[in-house]
């Protein structure tokens, strides 16, 4: 019975996922709230991407905030290069997760701010059955390489 619950969660996730809709716990209230991406987590109130936004003449316009450049600053492949080039915590990562193997066995993982995809992989040799990981910036096209090439791509599902 809780076998079968655990994977009717896992089911009802991915239905969310491929629908756009995620429920998470409000920062505030501590309550589950759903939002589309293009909706306020909080709030709920419509969010238009950077690029839909218009002046007061009707224009679109580019308007950047400082979400739009913290996840450009993770777009660039050297600041990946620098943390996969870091062997300690990179090793540190990968013994922690392997070590823990039973905690990922047969289990649907999420990894947000993936990156280039390397936690997603040790979840998978640590036994995870699928990992959907998650990240804001083209790094994601990256790490999609990266696990094609390491043969993960039917156990890891990149979402951007």
């Amino acid at each position: 019975n809780k076998a079968f619950q655990q994977n009717q969660k896992s089911e009802d996730l991915s239905q969310q996922l491929e629908h756009g809709m995620v429920s998470t716990p409000s920062p505030i209230s501590g309550e589950a709230v759903s939002a589309k991406p293009s909706e306020d987590i909080v709030t709920k109130r419509k969010v238009a991407p950077p690029d839909d936004r218009e002046d007061n003449k009707g224009k679109k316009q580019d308007v950047r905030t400082s979400r739009d450049y913290y996840f450009d600053s993770y777009a660039h492949h050297g600041i990946h290069e620098e943390m996969l080039k870091d062997e300690v915590r990179t090793r540190t990562y990968q013994t922690a997760i392997l070590q823990n193997a039973h905690l990922f066995q047969d289990k649907i993982v999420m990894d947000i701010g993936c990156g280039t995809g390397i936690l997603s992989m040790f979840a998978v040799q640590a036994g995870a059955k699928h990992v959907y990981a998650i990240d804001c910036s083209s790094i994601i096209t990256q790490a999609q390489k990266i696990v094609d090439k390491n043969g993960y791509q039917d156990k890891i599902t990149l979402i951007r």
